[in-house]
């Protein structure tokens, strides 16, 4: 059985031929790079890494004052030559997508929403496992 590492740079390599995204990252909700994917040379990942996890937060919030809250929230920002989408991977991570103004918006948001869902259940599988050992 594959580790969690693996079944997450699994995930984002799928997505990252798929979309194709031009750089993804997946964070914890602190802001530290679980894995990062694609063009990323002349980024601060570490910078960015805090500001996509504060920014999903600060949408959550928004959502729930407006009531407005869904689970699987997509944030996007639509850019010149790319857009970005920072999508809630369950309880503890975050996606960051980024994709040429080629690629379609809604067939990105749909694989990025799969994709988050599928995150979701790797993260969630080692706990499973551990209430099912005998103590």
């Amino acid at each position: 059985m594959p580790s969690q590492d693996d079944a997450f740079h699994n995930l984002l390599n799928g997505l990252l031929q798929q979309l194709p995204a031009k750089f993804m990252m997946l964070v914890d909700v602190a802001g530290q790079i679980v894995v990062a994917k694609g063009e990323h040379s002349n980024i601060n990942l570490v910078m960015l890494g805090s500001l996509v996890a504060g920014d999903l937060a600060e949408s959550q919030e928004i959502g729930r004052l407006t009531n407005e809250y869904q689970d699987y929230q997509i944030v996007l920002r639509e850019g010149q030559d790319s857009h970005t989408f920072i999508a809630e991977a369950g309880n503890y991570l975050a996606l960051f997508v980024q994709v040429g103004h080629d690629v379609p918006l809604g067939w990105a948001r749909m694989l990025i929403t799969k994709a988050s869902k599928q995150l979701e259940t790797v993260m969630r599988e080692p706990h499973r496992r551990k209430k099912k050992l005998p103590s």
